[in-house]
């Protein structure tokens, strides 16, 4: 194709922080975004710490079936607030890991109550109904709330672990470009790693790190040199495949 051209306005998010790391790490500012409402408790990007210890084992008898435990409980009373207080927002919840995503549905199902129930049953028949994924299903999905949690951190032993599944593969930048965009109002960071913690080199993963360290202190890190977003994006062959991928 000789010419192409990008959508200018980003039309899902209600508040800037929203789409304002996406907009700089991947659109070179150029999207017209919404103000942020200021004061809104319910709008805008939220960072919680779960201070969790994560497990990396391996196989179905080890503690990868619950690789983040104290994680997941931290997550489901997250979730469970999110329903109580904002029972007219849509949610959907996304971890950076299925067995931490079964885990937690999991541990929500035992805490539904009537009112939850009720919840769950007015979004149930809508295209907005209430989910839990793993971050490789969430594309195409759209919420008023989104959790996102991101399952890794420190071991028990101190030692944090570079493995962060396919966010490390090939276009793993778009992976987290795809998750940090879903919401229409607000986004809530379920975390348990420091982004300093993270030193894995592949683009997805320092991606990763920059939006964790945007989530925790609302800046942009290194907001003029990020030299390995910008030989990325030399490498895309139409620069619209970017935008494409976060829909």
């Amino acid at each position: 194709f000789g010419h192409y051209s990008r959508l200018n306005y980003h039309y899902r998010s209600a508040d800037e922080t929203l789409i304002h790391f996406s907009n700089h790490e991947f659109y070179d500012n150029e999207l017209l975004t919404p103000p942020s409402h200021g004061g809104d408790e319910n709008l805008g990007l939220k960072f919680e710490n779960a201070d969790g210890v994560y497990h990396a084992g391996k196989g179905m008898n080890s503690n990868s079936r619950n690789p983040n435990p104290i994680e997941a409980d931290k997550l489901v009373e997250l979730i469970i607030e999110e329903i109580k207080q904002r029972p007219d927002f849509s949610l959907g919840i996304a971890v950076m890991n299925l067995r931490q995503a079964e885990r937690v549905d999991e541990l929500f199902r035992k805490r539904i109550d009537k009112g939850i129930k009720d919840y769950l049953n007015k979004w149930r028949e809508t295209p907005e109904y209430f989910f839990i994924k793993n971050l490789e299903n969430v594309q195409g999905d759209e919420r008023d709330t989104m959790v996102i949690a991101t399952v890794y951190g420190k071991t028990e032993e101190g030692k944090t672990y570079q493995r962060f599944g396919p966010i490390n593969l090939d276009k793993g930048e778009n992976r987290i470009n795809v998750l940090v965009t879903r919401a229409k109002k607000r986004v809530v960071v379920c975390s348990s790693i420091d982004p300093q913690e993270i030193t894995n080199k592949s683009q997805g993963a320092q991606v990763f790190k920059r939006y964790l360290s945007y989530a925790k202190t609302g800046e942009i890190a290194n907001p003029q040199s990020i030299e390995s977003g910008l030989e990325q994006k030399k490498d895309l062959s139409m620069s619209w495949e970017n935008w494409f991928a976060s829909k």
